[in-house]
């Protein structure tokens, strides 16, 4: 790896920005935690002429297209509240204004500078604004390991990295590339319901729970997160379809939970992320791992004794299994002990509730052979019309496998293969 201290006015990297060659998310990095705050003390200091840190940059050239890409290393917070005073705006969309108010030290603030935005700088700041030169150390022929490890170096000060944020920098593989896609999928669905807040997002919670929750599914409850990095080498290289696969369950798990609770969540002791975590592990299980269909008619019933848990596990309940499992969420809610007994508690809850599923779920060659041959009428049980030859005919579930149909030929009809592709398990 070789370095070169170089310097840059403004209006150079504003300029390299806009053409899109600065990425300050490369896979390594961290997301934008700074506050309104912070960056109005950042463009005081510019306006100012005071000095700031150096940024440290990757030069890299793509070979297709021969463009020159800046990824930050280290800067991405300062880059970013520059770049943001110039578009004047801030990342939710309110106006950047710098305001005494807005000042973490407003005894230093400048009266001068109150009320300013970009478009209102006077001449002569804005021309020293431009002019100002950012320090850069280019990093130029470095691998992947050598970032990684001097991004987290470098990060030693400052906002300290949280666990999450350490795993980012340290895998890019397959696992690490699920979860941050799902993560990204629901955090709207997160935020909304109270189960991690705007702030956790920033500092990539979001991504810590859902590879919490991954992690159950894939290797059963774990005890706190110490098995997360384990669990991102060990699945950093994935099939695709088994990345697919695991994307579906975790998709259809949540569509379930959201179903069966509707509006109820936010009212619910389900909003904290420790009963969350339970409820859908429990989901999933019952669903996946024993095979039961839950019933979308009986979703009320189900969300009405969830309902009466979340009242009934309290601080002081007479039930003592209602009292642990409240204090099982509250103390140590992540230690494996704690998880297991809220496991078991909705495990008990919700098994009453579910439709045993035929453990066979595929017919066999010989039931499809001995239903063609056996049925005088070569009829389509769906669109019914003549299935033209053995060729264009599946065997099909009259009562699909997914809502308790079993899979023997009692419940078994003749079907095109387009016919039965179609249906899914309407």
């Amino acid at each position: 790896m070789r370095t070169n201290l170089n310097a840059k006015p403004i209006s150079e990297i504003n300029d390299l920005n806009t053409l899109g060659k600065v990425n300050l998310t490369p896979n390594y990095q961290r997301r934008p935690v700074w506050s309104y705050k912070n960056k109005v003390y950042l463009i005081d200091t510019i306006l100012q002429g005071l000095p700031i840190p150096k940024f440290f940059i990757q030069i890299k050239v793509d070979s297709k297209t021969g463009k020159t890409i800046y990824d930050v290393v280290d800067g991405q917070q300062r880059l970013t509240a520059i770049f943001d005073f110039i578009n004047g705006k801030m990342e939710d969309g309110k106006e950047f204004i710098l305001t005494k108010k807005q000042h973490p030290k407003p005894e230093s603030f400048p009266e001068r500078f109150e009320g300013l935005s970009f478009k209102t700088l006077p001449g002569n700041l804005l021309d020293e604004f431009w002019r100002y030169k950012l320090s850069f150390e280019e990093l130029e022929d470095a691998n992947d390991k050598e970032i990684n490890d001097m991004f987290i170096r470098l990060n030693l000060s400052g906002a300290k990295l949280n666990n999450q944020e350490l795993r980012n920098a340290a895998y890019n593989g397959d696992f690490k590339g699920m979860v941050f896609t799902v993560a990204e999928e629901q955090d709207d669905y997160l935020v909304e319901n109270k189960i991690l807040s705007a702030t956790d997002v920033k500092r990539m919670l979001d991504a810590e729970f859902i590879s919490e929750l991954f992690a159950a599914m894939i290797k059963g409850l774990q005890d706190k997160k110490k098995t997360l990095d384990k669990i991102y080498a060990e699945f950093d290289s994935m099939d695709e379809d088994e990345v697919i696969a695991w994307k579906k369950a975790f998709r259809s798990t949540l569509s379930l939970l959201d179903k069966i609770l509707d509006e109820d969540i936010k009212t619910t002791r389900f909003h904290n992320k420790n009963d969350f975590y339970s409820l859908f592990y429990v989901l999933y299980d019952l669903t996946k791992n024993k095979n039961y269909k839950i019933s979308p008619e009986i979703y009320p019933e189900i969300r009405q004794a969830l309902i009466e848990l979340s009242k009934n596990a309290f601080l002081g309940s007479t039930n003592p299994d209602m009292l642990k499992y409240f204090e099982g969420t509250i103390n140590a809610g992540d230690i494996i002990a704690n998880r297991k007994f809220r496991h078991t508690i909705l495990t008990n809850l919700l098994e009453p509730f579910c439709i045993p599923r035929d453990s066979k779920r595929h017919f066999t060659d010989f039931e499809k052979q001995f239903l063609w041959h056996s049925a005088k009428e070569k009829i389509c049980g769906i669109c019914t019309t003549e299935i033209a030859g053995y060729d264009d005919y599946q065997i099909d579930h009259v009562k699909p496998w997914d809502k308790g149909g079993f899979t023997n030929l009692g419940n078994a009809q003749l079907a095109h293969e387009t016919c039965n592709k179609s249906k899914g398990n309407r």
